[in-house]
């Protein structure tokens, strides 16, 4: 069966946000389709594709305007070089924050990008490119040409943060629900801690 897109661009009130809603299924009418709905929204220096399979929470946009606007603080008083910091975001979903962090921290040179789920690797695959990153050769490796390097990675949080012993400058915990369980594996990957 043919398949077809159907695609709108809509403002969101309120909101800097323009989402695009498109659904895609059988092109024939007399089949029940199965359809797939993705929003294209812009965050800060993100452009993004959110799936409804894959977590993303429009209402903590302030919350991640901070925590990027905490993490170029935290480089500049720590006086790290352009593209030297190493940031790991352990449960990405959508990846928003990684991308957000690479695009909008000058300091920030590789941000990973790691999500259990298969769905959520597709997304952030997809959102790297829309945001202008170009598949490197390293396997799960995107490039910018603002120099950011992403990497997208699929696991396990913890088992990943426990393998990359003193490898980030930075680790973003936001899972949904408590990180609490998440805590004593955090300080493995951290560069300074010893």
């Amino acid at each position: 069966a043919r398949k077809c897109a159907i695609s709108t661009i809509q403002e969101v009130p309120g909101s800097r946000s323009r989402l695009r809603d498109t659904v895609q299924g059988p092109a024939r009418l007399s089949a029940q389709p199965k359809t797939t709905i993705a929003q294209e929204a812009q965050e800060g220096a993100a452009n993004l594709s959110v799936r409804a399979s894959v977590f993303f929470n429009e209402k903590q946009r302030l919350q991640r305007d901070l925590t990027a606007l905490a993490l170029a603080v935290y480089a500049e008083t720590t006086g790290a070089p352009p593209r030297s910091l190493a940031v790991l975001d352990a449960r990405a979903a959508s990846g928003v924050r990684g991308l957000r962090y690479a695009l909008e921290v000058p300091a920030v040179g590789t941000a990973v990008l790691n999500d259990a789920s298969d769905e959520a690797a597709a997304a952030m695959r997809e959102n790297a490119r829309l945001s202008g990153f170009a598949a490197a050769r390293e396997r799960g490796s995107y490039l910018h040409a603002g120099g950011a390097r992403l990497e997208v990675s699929q696991g396990d949080a913890v088992a990943l943060m426990r393998a990359r012993r003193r490898h980030f400058d930075a680790v973003d915990l936001d899972p949904y629900g408590s990180v609490s369980h998440h805590h004593p594996s955090a300080a493995h990957p951290l560069a300074a801690v010893s």
